[in-house]
């Protein structure tokens, strides 16, 4: 398939991005220049301003999605940190991986904890037992260990499931930009 240039993926030439609605706000994130001898770029190296890490790219963002949703699964109060850092070990998109972090909201968490719960419980051979399934906080501190090897589980399956689809939505989104520029020229 055709690739995109990375500059142009939202047909946006790259001098006229900071005129768009969204460039109003981009303009005020720090660039490269100003974060250069940070104490960030001294432990991180140039690494992290690699063009590769940032830009979207087919197989980095499906990797990067895979990473996102993998730390969406577990049940930890820094996800979009820990998915970042290892997008950057792995040299995985970053964003991709802190937007796919997202899956796991104050709406669906509820939902999700107690599924890796029941699914822990099961592969543990143990019976769920009566603990509170209002309050999740309690629920992590009585039994950690369904919940533990629930999100494990769940994590794995779901982040092997989010490579092909994230794939498939990279080559859709793709085509139909490509087709928008040739019904465009």
């Amino acid at each position: 398939a055709g690739e995109i240039p990375p500059l142009s993926f939202f047909g946006v030439n790259p001098p006229q991005w900071r005129r768009t609605s969204v460039g109003r706000y981009l303009r005020l994130l720090p660039r490269i220049k100003h974060m250069r001898g940070t104490w960030l770029h001294r432990k991180l190296g140039d690494r992290l301003f690699a063009r590769e890490m940032w830009q979207p790219e087919r197989g980095r963002f499906a990797f990067g999605c895979v990473i996102g949703v993998f730390f969406a699964m577990m049940p930890v109060p820094v996800q979009m940190l820990a998915a970042a850092l290892l997008a950057f070990l792995v040299r995985a998109n970053i964003p991709a991986a802190v937007a796919c972090t997202w899956v796991s909201n104050p709406l669906t968490t509820p939902l999700i904890l107690l599924s890796q719960y029941y699914l822990g419980s099961f592969f543990l051979g143990r019976a769920p037992g009566d603990h509170p399934k209002e309050d999740m906080l309690a629920l992590l501190a009585q039994a950690p260990w369904p919940l533990l090897v629930g999100a494990l589980i769940s994590g794995t399956i779901l982040s092997i499931g989010a490579y092909p689809i994230a794939l498939a939505g990279w080559d859709w989104l793709s085509a139909r930009v490509l087709q928008s520029r040739k019904e465009k020229s």
